[in-house]
């Protein structure tokens, strides 16, 4: 099942992340606001950056925390 709507890859849209930019261009990639977003990295300052421009995520520890976590906030 593909529960996505868009993937953005920071290497295909030009900017790394933890730079605001990268998020900014994601969204203007997927033509959403940050409230329709969902972020997931194994980089805990990844996240908090995103959290910076109103982007929820959750640091990605294992598939099987990862998926737990998903389901309990009714994303998955």
């Amino acid at each position: 099942m593909n529960y996505l709507d868009k993937k953005i890859y920071s290497h295909k849209i030009g900017f790394k992340k933890p730079v605001n930019l990268f998020f900014l261009e994601a969204l203007n990639t997927a033509a959403s606001k940050p409230e329709e977003c969902f972020y997931i990295d194994d980089v805990p300052e990844n996240i908090i950056r995103a959290k910076t421009i109103g982007i929820e995520g959750i640091i990605h520890e294992s598939i099987k925390a990862t998926i737990k976590e998903l389901k309990s906030l009714d994303i998955l």
